[in-house]
């Protein structure tokens, strides 16, 4: 067990936190892209504490700046679209993809101080089906080729989820093999997409033995279950410094899921989804469902 120091350590992620500057210094998932199309309504996006907004411009490229207009505060997220960049609905300020301020047609003469306003903006990159920022300092590094975000597109699927409890939460109860066993339980007789023919689970009904491995990005967590017959069954799960991790998933044995938990705030996360098939489409409206 973590001590109080430690969990608070681990899970205060806003601005100036030991742990905030850390995640702060890797691209992080903010929405998926079927969130944003082309033509669609800003998304007010709060990570790490900052409340933000995701749009696209009318030329369809992305932005993700500070949610409140940097003249009176008002939400942006209710912003027009329009000119290249995202309007504040109450005296018209006009800012890039990048947060600049480049238009004050209320002010006097046409607004001649753009240049002095200092508004939050974060670059942002789509990859497999998510849209990332990096909100750290200095250059921003490569988003990492997993496999789950390069295969094809009918080969992978990506969606965003909310859950009500701290990051590190997420990221401990996807890389926790013992749970499986009581809470995926299925019971003697039961098919499942990994059992084929058999009628019995595979986990069997008693906790696995484990065994850890360290990696390159992580750690590699091995379960070994006593399955019914005398069978051996082998689950492994990877976790992703920082904040990922890939367990075995329902897409069966010529495929696996990815994951990535981001800090909305010190109670709340988003926790992104990322469904993968080796060598096959993927049923997404089974998925889905």
């Amino acid at each position: 067990m973590v001590s109080q120091a430690d969990a608070e350590l681990l899970t205060r992620t806003g601005p100036g936190t030991p742990c905030g500057k850390l995640l702060r210094s890797y691209w992080q998932p903010v929405a998926a892209s079927e969130e944003m199309p082309l033509g669609g309504d800003p998304l007010p996006i709060t990570i790490m504490h900052e409340e933000l907004v995701l749009f696209r411009n009318d030329k369809g490229e992305l932005g993700l700046i500070g949610r409140h207009c940097a003249h009176r505060g008002t939400d942006l997220s209710y912003g027009r679209v329009e000119n290249g960049g995202l309007r504040c609905l109450y005296h018209g300020w006009l800012f890039g993809i990048d947060g600049k301020c480049i238009d004050q047609p209320a002010e006097k003469g046409g607004g001649k101080f753009c240049d002095k306003i200092n508004h939050p903006g974060y670059p942002v990159q789509e990859k497999g089906g998510v849209i990332w920022t990096f909100m750290g300092e200095g250059e921003a590094p490569l988003i990492p080729d997993f496999q789950f975000l390069m295969a094809p597109e009918p080969n992978r699927l990506a969606f965003r989820t909310i859950q009500m409890c701290n990051w590190l939460q997420g990221v401990e109860s996807v890389i926790d093999p013992m749970h499986t066993t009581f809470l995926h339980r299925r019971a003697v007789g039961t098919r499942s997409i990994r059992s084929g023919n058999d009628v019995a689970a595979l986990r069997g009904n008693e906790p696995p033995a484990l065994s850890t491995e360290e990696t390159s990005f992580g750690t590699r967590i091995y379960a070994l279950h006593n399955s019914p017959n005398g069978r051996k069954y082998l689950r492994v799960n990877n976790y992703v410094y920082p904040c990922g991790a890939t367990p075995s998933t329902s897409t069966g044995d010529v495929g696996y899921q990815g994951r990535w938990y981001v800090p909305i705030d010190d109670e709340t996360h988003m926790a992104f989804e990322f469904f993968y098939r080796h060598a096959e489409p993927l049923d997404k409206a089974a998925l889905r469902k």
